[in-house]
C-alpha cells in the first residue's frame, strides 16, 4: 500500500483539501512521473536523432499541441495504473471525452466522480505560455478540483541498443484549481479588469482579456513577496524552476 492512503484524504477532501494536494505530491504524481520517464516516454514517444520536428512556428505549435495530449495521456495512464496497482477497483482515472472541463475524473468503482482533475502540459522551449486555465471561479471548489501541471524537454534514452531522444518530465504538480483561478482573478483586478456575470475576463478598457489564465498571467507581480496560498506558491516555484521563460515574462 502506498504510504499515504487516499481513502480517509479523499473524505476529508471539503474541510482539508491542503493535505490531499499534499500527498498527491508527495507519492503519487511524482512516481507516475518516474514510471513516465523510465518505461511509458522512452518505448512510445522515442524517435531517432535523425528524425527531425518541424521548426516552421505554425507547425511546431501543432505539433507541440498534440505531443502535449500525448503526454497528458501518458500520464494519467500512468497515474490509473498506479491506482489500481494501489487499490485494486476502488479508483480510477478516467478522461472527459468530450471537449469541455476537465480533462480526467477521479472515480470510484461506481462510476462517480470524487475529483475534476484538468492537465495542463508546458514545453520548457515553448515561448507561447499558452496552457490557460479559464474555468470561473464559480464553478469549482477547493476540495474537488485539481490542475496538475506537467513540464516536458526532450531527454535521452536508450532503448534495445538505440539511441532516443523522448519527451522527458523533468517535474509535475498538482495544485488547486480555486486557488489558482482565485489569483488570476486577483491579478485582472489589480489591472482593472473584471470578470462579467457569465464569467468573461473584461480588461480596463472594456474588451475581453484574450490571455486570461495562461501560466505567466497568473500571478501579478505586486503580489511577489506576499503571503499566498500554498498552491500558488507550489506553482510559482514550479514554473520558476522548468519553465523559467515564463516566469520571465510575468505581465
Amino acid at each position: 500500500m502506498p504510504t499515504h492512503d487516499l481513502r480517509p484524504l479523499l473524505a476529508d477532501r471539503a474541510t482539508r483539501p491542503q493535505s490531499l494536494v499534499d500527498a498527491l505530491n508527495a507519492e503519487l504524481v511524482p512516481g507516475a512521473v518516474e514510471r513516465y520517464n523510465s518505461e511509458f516516454g522512452p518505448r512510445h514517444f522515442g524517435r531517432l536523432l535523425a528524425e527531425e520536428i518541424p521548426i516552421e512556428k505554425t507547425r511546431l505549435s501543432a505539433f507541440r499541441g498534440r505531443l502535449g495530449l500525448l503526454i497528458e495521456y501518458a500520464l494519467a495512464v500512468t497515474i490509473d495504473k498506479m491506482l489500481e496497482e494501489d487499490y485494486g477497483d476502488e479508483f480510477r482515472l478516467s478522461a472527459e471525452v468530450v471537449n469541455k472541463y476537465p480533462d480526467f475524473y477521479l472515480r470510484d468503482s461506481p462510476g462517480a466522480q470524487l475529483l475534476r482533475v484538468d492537465f495542463k502540459v508546458l514545453h520548457d522551449e515553448s515561448d507561447e505560455y499558452s496552457a490557460r486555465l479559464t474555468t470561473p471561479v464559480a464553478e469549482l471548489t477547493a476540495g474537488d478540483d485539481l490542475v496538475l501541471y506537467s513540464a516536458w524537454r526532450w531527454g535521452r534514452s536508450r532503448l534495445f541498443g538505440t539511441e532516443l531522444r523522448y519527451s522527458e518530465i523533468p517535474g509535475a504538480l498538482v495544485v488547486s484549481a480555486l486557488a489558482i483561478a482565485t489569483e488570476r482573478d486577483e491579478r485582472l483586478r489589480i489591472l482593472g479588469g473584471t470578470v462579467a456575470a457569465d464569467g468573461t475576463p473584461m480588461l480596463a478598457g472594456g474588451n475581453k482579456d484574450t490571455n486570461y489564465g495562461k501560466i505567466n498571467r497568473i500571478v501579478h507581480p505586486s503580489r511577489r513577496g506576499v503571503r499566498l496560498d500554498p498552491s500558488v506558491e507550489a506553482f510559482l516555484e514550479f514554473v520558476g524552476r522548468y519553465v523559467p521563460g515564463a516566469a520571465e515574462q510575468v505581465v
